[in-house]
């Protein structure tokens, strides 16, 4: 699977944090939702967002940052989800990946492995 396109908003974080000696905000939420149009990296948030929950993990692997979350049927309910972004402290998009339509039955569970390339 490819990388994800990290959002503009994301890389400006980035960049003031190693040009001011501060932190670089800390992966900590997946979110889910309905919309169909493409990412973009002027994106700012989820097109449609149903939810949003703590991230399972966010793992350095060399030059990849691979986060994982996970969504319930329950959680789903009966929305058709299209959508996923991962977000940073502060509610910053880092990006988002839209996908063909999954809808979830309450016994089920979707697990999503999301990779960034720096």
């Amino acid at each position: 699977m490819s990388a994800i396109l990290a959002t503009n908003q994301f890389r400006h974080a980035v960049a003031h944090g190693v040009a001011e000696g501060g932190s670089v905000p800390r992966a900590v939420a997946i979110a889910f939702g309905t919309g169909t149009m493409p990412p973009s990296v002027a994106d700012e948030e989820l097109e449609a967002e149903l939810i949003r929950k703590p991230l399972l993990s966010a793992v350095a692997e060399g030059v990849v940052l691979r986060v994982k979350g996970t969504l319930l049927g329950t959680e789903a309910g009966s929305a058709t989800i299209t959508e996923v972004g991962i977000f940073a402290e502060g509610g910053i998009l880092m990006g988002r990946r839209v996908f063909a339509p999954k809808q979830l039955e309450p016994v089920t569970r979707i697990d999503f492995d999301l990779d960034f390339q720096f």
